[in-house]
């Protein structure tokens, strides 16, 4: 996943930390994404919908780094959270 290998490639220059909303909004953009494509091209068709899941299932469980993908996003959603719930592309810093 490109994603993944942009954070692989991160690290190898910049220290670990449990904050990386840049990673995190791009895994956001990047389901958004494909759900879009299911419900206009598949017509929300639930078996693509489950492989959409079972696609970001396997990306999340899937650990860059000293902290787990899971714990990058709940940083994310904490901070969202504590910032009020603004929007995603103005909250949570960059």
């Amino acid at each position: 996943n490109d994603i993944i290998d942009k954070r692989k490639a991160r690290l190898e220059t910049e220290k670990d930390k449990n904050d990386d909303p840049k990673f995190v909004k791009s895994l956001i953009e990047l389901h958004e994404k494909y759900l879009g494509v299911i419900k206009t091209d598949f017509a929300g068709h639930s078996l693509f919908q489950k492989a959409l899941k079972d696609a970001f299932v396997e990306i999340v469980n899937k650990n860059v780094g000293q902290y787990t993908n899971a714990e990058l996003m709940s940083t994310f959603c904490d901070r969202v959270l504590k910032s009020g719930g603004g929007k995603l592309s103005e909250g949570g810093g960059g």
